[in-house]
């Protein structure tokens, strides 16, 4: 079965410092059109970081679009270029104030894959 959407006109919406934001009309498989709102990230990663006294760390950030404090492991958004493993060290130290030992990569995914391409590397 094709799922597959092909895309035949794209519309930007936003470039911003984060975030770009594309409108596509897209060809269905069935052959109908539908339109799709997409948001491009450069991606991020995150670190499940382990104490020797086997305690998690996580930090409480200010999440706007949920409006509220969250508890999280320590996470961040990539630079341009910037190497996976080496933002993991710089996000978990300038969150926490921990330098990792070592990291090894858990597993990517996309958080919110029906709208968003960023892939989170969680270290």
């Amino acid at each position: 079965m094709n799922l597959y959407e092909k895309t035949i006109h794209k519309n930007s919406i936003y470039n911003g410092a984060i975030i770009d934001l594309e409108v596509h009309d897209v060809v269905l498989p069935d052959g109908q059109t539908s339109k799709r709102e997409l948001v491009y990230h450069n991606g991020a990663v995150a670190v499940c970081a382990i104490t020797p006294s086997n305690e998690v760390i996580l930090v409480k950030q200010f999440r706007k679009p949920a409006e509220k404090v969250m508890l999280e492991i320590p996470a961040g958004k990539l630079e341009l270029n910037e190497i996976r493993e080496e933002a993991a060290k710089r996000e978990l130290e300038e969150e926490t104030g921990y330098i990792a030992e070592n990291l090894e990569l858990i597993t990517e995914m996309y958080g919110s894959p029906g709208f968003s391409n960023e892939k989170i590397s969680i270290y």
